[in-house]
């Protein structure tokens, strides 16, 4: 199975007196062709959030007119800057997503791996936060296939991503971490666990399962050491996984 990977677009609407909204279009446009293009199509896109840069109705107009030409199936996660309300308002029909919860938690059970996106918003700031109810759900929804290999994706990495000496994590409550661990670490379906918003690359293992970040498609916004920004190629991230349930990553220019 091949899952392509993508994160933090931020997409604007376009402005022609605002470059900054045409450069980050340009950039998802060149990441779906590019994906159209691979000589294997992908099983899957996922998306790590930060679709929109403000989680407004013209900005996801837009991100979605981007992706309707996407030829394999697509499923996002939201981050800090979509609002988990305002994603399940464009992707409820897409997605049949109930638009009485407060956040985006829901699985996919279509392919040979499963995936299940999970909402790290926070109710207030930009960093991530569990709540005792997005927990139990997804508890509940990693039993309903403990067989099954299955792969995570979210928005704030749940692990130390400090390139110092003191670790530092994206969530206001410490605890949350832990929360999320105690949820997870039995659960020996897992394999993997596939995040952004720190707009750089960047691998570990947490709670036993392999874990990585990727960079910003919006290059202005990488955090990412060159040549990335160098050669202004957006990038995304290609997740091979084998019979094994071991997978490997590849970089993918566009």
């Amino acid at each position: 199975m091949l899952v392509a990977q993508i994160s933090d677009t931020h997409i604007l609407a376009p402005d022609q007196s605002n470059d900054r909204s045409l450069k980050r279009i340009s950039s998802f446009k060149r990441c779906v062709e590019d994906i159209n293009s691979l000589s294997i199509t992908p099983d899957v896109v996922i998306h790590t959030g930060d679709l929109t840069d403000n989680g407004l109705p013209e900005e996801y107009a837009t991100a979605k007119g981007i992706l309707k030409s996407l030829e394999a199936p697509f499923y996002p996660t939201p981050g800090n800057r979509d609002g988990s309300r305002s994603m399940m308002a464009s992707f409820a029909n897409d997605l049949n997503l109930s638009r009485e919860q407060d956040f985006m938690i829901y699985s996919v059970d279509d392919f040979k791996i499963r995936l299940i996106s999970v909402d790290s918003l926070s109710e207030s700031g930009p960093k991530g936060d569990f709540n005792e109810a997005k927990l139990k759900a997804l508890g509940r929804i990693l039993n309903e296939a403990v067989a099954k290999p299955t792969v995570l994706f979210m928005h704030h990495p749940p692990f130390d991503v400090s390139a110092d000496i003191q670790p530092f994590y994206e969530y206001n409550r410490p605890e949350a971490v832990d929360e999320l661990c105690d949820v997870i670490k039995d659960h020996k379906q897992l394999i993997g666990i596939f995040c952004g918003h720190i707009h750089r690359a960047f691998s570990t293992n947490f709670a036993g399962v392999r874990a990585s970040t990727m960079p910003s498609i919006a290059l202005e916004l990488s955090q990412e050491i060159s040549p990335v920004k160098k050669t202004n190629n957006p990038v995304y991230h290609l997740h091979k996984f084998h019979s094994s349930l071991e997978y490997e990553t590849e970089i993918q220019h566009a």
